[in-house]
């Protein structure tokens, strides 16, 4: 989550990045909905460490499937070379 809003710089819903002509309208109307469902998720018991929680929480489990929704319809607006970004396999154990 933290990297999502913090690093990206987006916590004002993508306004820097449309102004600049980083994303589309239309790339960020494919993510809209997602987007807003991430903004308003609160862990369950607001305990931000309790993964087990977390991944069989009902709230996540629907923003995943949105995630999933939008990623696919992001990919039919994007070129080659911004979808193989999109679907690159990232190993996070490597970060941790």
């Amino acid at each position: 989550m933290c990297s999502y809003f913090d690093d990206l710089g987006i916590d004002n819903n993508y306004e820097y990045q449309l102004k600049q002509g980083w994303i589309t309208k239309t790339e960020f109307d494919s993510i809209l909905a997602w987007h807003q469902l991430l903004d308003k998720y609160d862990s369950p018991n607001k305990d931000d460490y309790d993964v087990e929680a977390i991944l069989t929480d009902k709230k996540w489990r629907m923003i995943i499937e949105e995630g999933e929704k939008a990623k696919n319809e992001l990919s039919a607006i994007i070129s080659d070379e911004e979808k193989r970004v999109l679907f690159e396999e990232i190993d996070y154990k490597q970060y941790s």
